[in-house]
């Protein structure tokens, strides 16, 4: 079916996205069962929708965006997207997402998308994957301003509104940066698919160092005793907010405030 899919004269046709997903896994995320019946994966099993990493829960029957087959993944067995599903799910037949899917508790979402946050890290700071197209450059970038917005929030929100927030809430010398990878998003295919501006890819860099900088001080301020004042960052307006003292931002091109 997929394949056939594929082949229609839409550009939508070969960028659909999404899981195959049995309705008793579907309402709260387990370790247990680990595989499919009759399909246990072998030892080494790398997953083709998650760089590569090894088995850890149940691998849903997953189409990745330009692909033309299912493949078992894990990409989609995660808290974000059931929160995602329950709180913000579309009906087109059927019964509502929230009786299908289990409330999924704020911190139980932080503490997902913390994992996600070091474990992209490692890969974009590592080069792992080298950030080498338009679209990816971009996409980094309004990926990190969701998940600092998560763990701030305990909820999940758009790239949009997650980029307007990170306008708002981090240090104002990154506006640009968001606002140039929200414009490269909504750009046409080609300049999508276009090499990525070097200078753009260093400023990702850099606004990714920053990030960590910001997750690091979140988490401390959340692990303190009850009352304790929360970080302080600066807004948009170069305001401070909260208790404590603010982390040294990274500016854009990668250098502190003395640089």
């Amino acid at each position: 079916m997929h394949a056939e899919l594929f082949t229609l004269p839409s550009p939508w046709a070969q960028h659909l996205e999404g899981s195959y997903v049995p309705a008793t896994i579907l309402r709260r995320w387990s370790l247990e069962p680990r595989d499919p019946p009759e399909e246990p994966r072998p030892p080494g099993w790398a997953d083709p929708g998650m760089a590569d990493m090894p088995a850890r829960a149940y691998p849903f029957l997953y189409l990745d965006n330009g692909a033309s087959r299912l493949v078992r993944s894990e990409h989609d067995n995660s808290l974000l997207v059931r929160w995602c599903l329950r709180e913000k799910g579309v009906v087109l037949a059927g019964p509502t997402p929230a009786e299908l899917v289990d409330p999924v508790a704020p911190d139980a979402l932080r503490a997902e998308i913390r994992t996600l946050f070091r474990r992209v890290t490692t890969l974009w700071l590592g080069g792992a994957i080298p950030i080498d197209a338009n679209w990816l450059q971009a996409f980094i970038v309004t990926q990190y301003c969701r998940m600092l917005h998560s763990l701030e929030t305990g909820a999940v929100t758009s790239k949009k509104a997650a980029s307007a927030w990170a306008k708002g809430r981090l240090d104002a010398n990154w506006a640009g940066l968001i606002d140039r990878s929200w414009t490269i998003g909504r750009s046409v295919l080609a300049h999508k698919l276009a090499p990525a501006d070097p200078q753009a890819v260093t400023e990702t860099l850099a606004f990714i160092r920053y990030a960590v900088k910001w997750e690091a001080m979140a988490g401390s301020a959340a692990k303190g005793a009850h009352g304790a004042s929360r970080p302080r960052w600066q807004d948009a307006g170069g305001r401070t907010r909260g208790g404590q003292s603010a982390p040294s931002p990274i500016r854009p091109g990668g250098r502190g405030r003395r640089g």
